[in-house]
Formats: C-alpha cells, sequence, structure tokens
C-alpha cells in the first residue's frame, strides 16, 4: 500500500489535506470522512480506512475545511453544507 499526502484547493479556495491511501489492484474507492470537529488521523477513520485497504478498497481520508485539522477555516465557521460541498471537491478531484 502507497499512502500519500495530497493537498487541494475547495471550491472557496481554502487548502484542504488529504491522505490517499492507495493499494494494488484495487477493488474501488472509498471517501472516509470525519464528522464535525474530528479530523482526518482520529484512530477510528484510520482503522475503518486499513479495513477498506484490508478489502482491496483505496482509501482517501481528509480534513473538511472549518475543522481541527490541517485544512483550512475555523472551528466556528463549520457547517453541515460546508462539508458536503468538501466530500464533493474531493470525490471531483
Amino acid at each position: 500500500m502507497d499512502m500519500e499526502k495530497v493537498i487541494i484547493k475547495n471550491r472557496k479556495g481554502l487548502k484542504m489535506v488529504l491522505i490517499v491511501e492507495e493499494v494494488e489492484n484495487q477493488k474501488g474507492l472509498v471517501f472516509v470522512m470525519h464528522g464535525f470537529g474530528s479530523f482526518k488521523e482520529h484512530k477510528l477513520l484510520t482503522r475503518v480506512a486499513e479495513i477498506f485497504n484490508e478489502k482491496g478498497f483505496t482509501a482517501i481520508r481528509f480534513d473538511t475545511t472549518n475543522s481541527i485539522g490541517e485544512s483550512e477555516g475555523k472551528l466556528e465557521d463549520a457547517t453541515m453544507t460546508g462539508y458536503c460541498e468538501d466530500l464533493e471537491d474531493v470525490i471531483e478531484w
């Protein structure tokens, strides 16, 4: 498995940090997104990604903007709409 940290911009121009865990001969692709006030390295999200990797899926974990992770923004500006838009932007990437 190859693990790579990637930085992209969302539709609002804010930096988003992703971890791509690519497996050989992948069966599919999954996006693992944290909930409100969490981050991509949370032990639960890390384990979920590992389970998908073990089953042959490439996993992409990411910090939404306006969270406590590495992506830009302030937690007080977090909204469900913004989190959904960030997921759409990661999928589009």
